[in-house]
């Protein structure tokens, strides 16, 4: 399911931590404002503790100052029943920029011929597109591939998103039998994450799949770069890639239910001044991130609404300034349905027979 408290804590633990480290971004967030009330933000902000990020209301004084994220309220709305089997995802058909972008990059010299080709591939057609080829020579190719940054690609955004996603699947047709190929990607590195490719086939189109159901989303939502490596040169490797895509699989029929999330996300401090900067700071990395959200989370619909909240010195451990941002989103969650997962038991009544 859809962990809307981890999403915004991570996203605002993020942000505040960046503007910790760097403040000039607090240029553009106040921009318009005197240059003397920017300046008192930002030593605001560098003379104070770093605020604290928490999913409760706090309680105490060693939490102050802090965001709150609170849960106001998660409403079903429309439903539908019996969802597709799977979600898919496509990340790339091999003919987005994998070609002559970063396949040299494991290259020690760059007057040395490559050990590796690749090009696009007009006789082997996979469903109408031409295939990625790649060859790698026997014996001098071990560690060499395919690489690419998608933002070296025509992909929009420079970034694929397998957030969700428990398979990595794509088409191969391969002259070689057997493990010699690594699948990897990363956000800040080709191969963050590697998966080996186990090939059963020879000269046939085979689709491989690669589990990643143990990354976590937030090492998988802004993917930039991937790769295959060659990993066994003892032969010469030959082989023809297509469609790369994401996709999670459920294995059983499952039920779409329509979330409406609505958030509260508070900030609390003793000073008014740091409250409202740190208010507009907030709003400022909603807003910001909104597209983000949608692509690579799935919350959809976003809507903010914003408002102080009645101070209560009664019920507080001292005074505390609180204003908040109200965040609405809607989600689709998907559950296995119940009678998948259960066995029937048939009886049968007793039949009379007569004539």
């Amino acid at each position: 399911m859809i962990q809307v408290d981890d999403i915004l804590y991570e996203l605002l633990r993020e942000q505040m931590d960046s503007i910790k480290a760097d403040p000039s971004v607090l240029d553009l967030i106040f921009e318009g404002k005197p240059q003397e009330s920017i300046e008192q933000v930002k030593k605001f902000i560098m003379d104070n503790k770093a605020i604290r990020i928490v999913l409760h209301h706090p309680r105490v004084g060693s939490e102050f100052p802090c965001i709150a994220i609170v849960l106001e309220g998660a409403t079903e709305a429309d439903q539908v029943i019996g969802a597709a089997l799977y979600d898919e995802v496509l990340i790339s058909n091999m003919e987005d920029g994998w070609i002559g972008s970063d396949s040299d990059i494991l290259r020690t010299n760059v007057y040395l011929p490559t050990d590796v080709s690749q090009f696009y591939s007009a006789l082997e057609v996979k469903d109408g597109r031409r295939s990625c080829h790649m060859i790698g020579k026997k014996d001098t190719s071990l560690g060499k591939g395919i690489w690419i940054d998608f933002q070296n690609s025509v992909l929009e955004g420079g970034y694929v998103s397998l957030t969700g996603m428990n398979k990595a699947t794509f088409w191969i047709k391969s002259n070689r039998l057997g493990t010699f190929l690594e699948f990897g990607f990363g956000e800040k590195a080709h191969r963050e994450q590697t998966f080996n490719l186990t090939l059963t086939e020879r000269r046939v189109w085979e689709r491989i799949t690669a589990n990643i159901s143990g990354v976590a989303d937030r090492d998988k939502d802004k993917i930039r770069y991937m790769s295959f490596k060659i990993l066994n040169d003892s032969s010469l490797i030959d082989v023809y890639i297509d469609t790369l895509k994401g996709e999670k699989q459920y294995g059983s029929t499952v039920n779409e239910t329509f979330l409406d999330n609505r958030y509260r996300i508070e900030i609390w401090t003793e000073n008014a001044d740091l409250t409202l900067a740190y208010y507009n700071i907030l709003l400022w990395t909603i807003l910001k991130y909104r597209d983000y959200l949608e692509e690579s989370w799935g919350l959809m619909e976003q809507r903010i609404e914003g408002g102080d909240i009645m101070p209560q010195p009664d019920y507080y451990p001292e005074f505390l300034y609180v204003r908040g941002l109200m965040f609405s989103s809607k989600t689709i969650e998907a559950v296995p349905r119940e009678s998948d997962l259960v066995a029937y038991e048939v009886r049968l009544g007793k039949q009379d027979w007569g004539q």
